[in-house]
Order: structure tokens, then C-alpha cells, then sequence
């Protein structure tokens, strides 16, 4: 971090600073995808993670789109890597007062230069699809505080400390359910057909797959919870539920001839660490094995998921980093 100070003190032109600061969080953000990508341990990416994260303190705002998208994506990368050993920093620090604040996201109006080299479809997907993102902003949050509930993040297995745990899950599902309730009406679109007779049909694919990615990653927060604070404990009630939608959404877009985003791969692992079914369990596997060709580590993805499963025969929850380190020798985060 002493380095990247050095070289934005170089340049004490606010533009330049600005240019210089945009290169170094580009190159963060690359470096820390790769490394999540194709190492065993995301250790190093959550280095890096922290290094942005102190640059971007020394300089909140920015009228820059590069900037401010840049911001976004490391926000996005780092909600992956806290459920593997990451601290979140990108994430809110009080997020017990935050997750359910309006977030404001990069696709904020663009300046007139911006505008004008934007696409027709670009902009207006940006305009339909602002206020999902920022829903999905804000299930990254519960995702880092549910990741911090984890013996991997904080003290687990005495009367003290499961207390703190299932008070602070309780108030996570208070507030995912608030959430849910505030969600913006686009979302209750993303498994609605008939879109392409308002819109463009590569328009609707575009839009539809966000907002399934969307939802699902909010259904997957619940399993995420059930998995953390309740292990040893009898499935809530949102469970079953969220499951079958993390399904139905996955299989909406197959049928419709399309491949399944990067994004869908956590909400299918959470999906089948719980399914009931084994045939449903190995359809989930199936799908995350046929994601290999856009990213790196689903077939690690796909074993882990494979070990997991066949531990939870016994009739105990098996915790995923736990398994990474005996059974793979390591660890990684899920994209």
C-alpha cells in the first residue's frame, strides 16, 4: 500500500490522481478475480481487496463512471470472498442500520460524454434494471454478515457465544424478510414470461437473467443462515422454498435455450448443500459442471458440493470450508 501511495502523491494533479487511481483498482480487481480463480486460496485477493478498500477510503466520491463502477465490482468480488476468509471491508461496516438503505449503484445518470457513446439497449437496461442492482447490493451485505456469524470469523461453541449467534440471526431473517417486502416490483418479474412482447427478446434474456440472479442469491441468503447459525439445528421454514426457486429460476433459463450466468453458482451450491432429493442434488451438480467453460473453479465447485453431500448422508450439515481443508487441501471462494 506504501507503493500505490507514493505513485498517486507523484502526480498531485487531480485528474492524473484520479487516471492513476482508476488504473490501480482495475488492476486490483483483475488480479484478485484471477487469483480467486485459479489458486487454491483466496488469501492473497483478500490482500489485495484491503489494499482498494484503503484507497477508495482516501477518495469516497468520484464523478468518474469508471471509477464508481470500479467501486461496485470490488464490492461484488469481495461479498465472495468473505465467505472464504475475507473481513468484507468493501461491505458495509455497520450494516445492522445499512442493509436496508437505498444503495447507490454505478448506473447512477451518466454524464453527457458517457451518455452519448452508451448503446440504445444499454441504457435502457441501465434504467430498467437500476433498482434491482441496488437490491442486490443489498443482499451482498446480509451475505457478509451472515458469513461473520461463521467459526471462521468470530468465536463459536459456547452457551455465550451460540446466544450471540441465534440473536443476530434472528435479526438477519428480520431484516431479509423487511428487505424482501421493499424489494423493488421488477424483481417479481424474473420468472415471468412474455417479456419480449414489451421488449426486445435479447433485452428480455438480458434483463431476466439479472433479475433471476438477483432473487436467487437473496432465496440462497436463508440457506446460507440455516448453514451458519442453524447447523445443528431442524431446516426453517424458508428452506424448502427458497430451494425449489433457486431451481425453478435455474431451469426457466435452460428450457429457455440459454446457459446459466457465473453468478447463479452460489445460489445452486447453497441450493443443493440442502435439497432433499437426490436426483435434484445431482441435476444441481450437473448445472454447475456445465458453467466450466466461464469460469475457473466450477469444477472445484462441483466436487466440493459432490463431498459435501455424500458427508450429509450421516445426518449432520457438513460446514464447506471445513471439507475444502481436509478433502481438497485448501480453499477457495465461490464466484
Amino acid at each position: 500500500m506504501n507503493e500505490l501511495k507514493k505513485l498517486l502523491d507523484s502526480h498531485p494533479d487531480a485528474n492524473t490522481q484520479l487516471n492513476s487511481r482508476e488504473a490501480i483498482l482495475g488492476s486490483i480487481f483483475f488480479l484478485s478475480y484471477v487469483g480467486i480463480i485459479v489458486s487454491k486460496a483466496p488469501k492473497r485477493s483478500a490482500e489485495l481487496l484491503d489494499q482498494a478498500y484503503l484507497l477508495l477510503s482516501q477518495n469516497a466520491t468520484s464523478t468518474s463512471a469508471l471509477y464508481n463502477q470500479l467501486q461496485i465490482w470490488l464490492k461484488l468480488l469481495d461479498a465472495k470472498v468473505v465467505s472464504a476468509g475475507g473481513r468484507g471491508f468493501h461491505l458495509y461496516s455497520n450494516p445492522d442500520s445499512l442493509d436496508l438503505n437505498t444503495v447507490q449503484g454505478s448506473d447512477s445518470p451518466a454524464g453527457d460524454g458517457e451518455q452519448a457513446s452508451m448503446e440504445t439497449e444499454d441504457i435502457l437496461f441501465t434504467s430498467l434494471n437500476r433498482q434491482a442492482y441496488n437490491f442486490y447490493l443489498q443482499v451482498l451485505n446480509f451475505s457478509c454478515r451472515i458469513a461473520h456469524l461463521d467459526k471462521w470469523h468470530r468465536s463459536r461453541g459456547s452457551v455465550e457465544d451460540e446466544l450471540e449467534v441465534l440473536l443476530a440471526a434472528d435479526k438477519i431473517m428480520r431484516d431479509l424478510n423487511a428487505l424482501w417486502t421493499r424489494r423493488p416490483a421488477i424483481i417479481d418479474l424474473a420468472d415471468q414470461k412474455g417479456l419480449q412482447q414489451y421488449i426486445g427478446s435479447g433485452l428480455t434474456t438480458k434483463i431476466q437473467h439479472h433479475l433471476r440472479t438477483y432473487t436467487a442469491n437473496f432465496h440462497a441468503c436463508f440457506i446460507h443462515l440455516q448453514r451458519v447459525a442453524y447447523a445443528q439445528l431442524r431446516s426453517i421454514p424458508q428452506i424448502k422454498p427458497a430451494v425449489s426457486k433457486i431451481v425453478h429460476l435455474s431451469l426457466m433459463t435452460l428450457e429457455e435455450g440459454q446457459s446459466l450466468p457465473v453468478s447463479m453458482l452460489w445460489p445452486l451450491m447453497m441450493a443443493a448443500c440442502e435439497a432433499e432429493e437426490e436426483d435434484t442434488q445431482s441435476w444441481i451438480i450437473e448445472c454447475i459442471e456445465g458453467m466450466k467453460v466461464k469460469v475457473g473453479n466450477t469444477t472445484r465447485t462441483a466436487n466440493l458440493v459432490r463431498e459435501i453431500v455424500a458427508r450429509q448422508k450421516s445426518g449432520q450439515r457438513a460446514d464447506a470450508r471445513s471439507v475444502m481443508h481436509e478433502a481438497f487441501e485448501g480453499e477457495f471462494a465461490i464466484i
